[in-house]
């Protein structure tokens, strides 16, 4: 995270001048410390960088929105986010596994990886979702706070453990395609 930051930041530095855009428009990447972060939607909201954000709402959020309300009757009032979130990571899957795939060429199974990764942490936010309207369910049943002083902890080791599970599938495709040597610039 620290050399794609870095990458980043220098870009924009050095670029800045060039651009008839002030620096403002060059945002750090990640807007937390990593210790903040409690779940797999955090991580994907706030610790990860937002450099295909439009992308990813106009090719994923909003049909996938828009495919949900059609398969479950919802009304535009009534909330999509199902399709939302795994539009989203779609999106996402297709494009990072096209970029793979461009890099690596050969077969399309080469650059599976990524839309691996990006499908189970679509369904690990949807997942944790659920697990934590049931837990809040529960706590509101039994009284007393609904926090509780463990919550970030079992947070922390979630996400870290989602990520680091299926990451494996997202590095084989960048290792295989020589993209780490590149980002780190050796």
């Amino acid at each position: 995270m620290a050399a794609f930051s870095f990458a980043h930041s220098a870009f924009a530095i050095v670029c800045s001048p060039l651009a008839p855009s002030p620096l403002a428009y060059f945002p750090p990447l990640y807007t937390t410390r990593i210790w903040n972060i409690r779940s797999v939607r955090g991580f994907w909201s706030y610790g990860w960088h937002r450099l295909f954000a439009r992308f990813f709402l106009v090719y994923g959020v909003w049909p996938g929105e828009w495919i949900e309300r059609k398969l479950t009757g919802k009304r535009t009032d009534e909330r999509a986010d199902v399709g939302k979130v795994l539009g989203g990571f779609l999106s996402s899957a297709f494009c990072h596994s096209f970029a793979v795939r461009g890099v690596l060429g050969g077969e399309w199974s080469r650059a599976t990886g990524e839309a691996k990764f990006f499908a189970i942490n679509g369904f690990a936010v949807v997942f944790e979702e659920v697990i934590w309207r049931l837990v809040i369910a529960q706590r509101k049943k039994s009284g007393g706070g609904l926090a509780r002083w463990y919550d970030g902890w079992i947070g922390r080791a979630w996400w870290i453990t989602v990520l680091l599970a299926s990451g494996r599938n997202f590095a084989r495709g960048w290792v295989a395609a020589g993209l780490t040597r590149e980002m780190s610039g050796m």
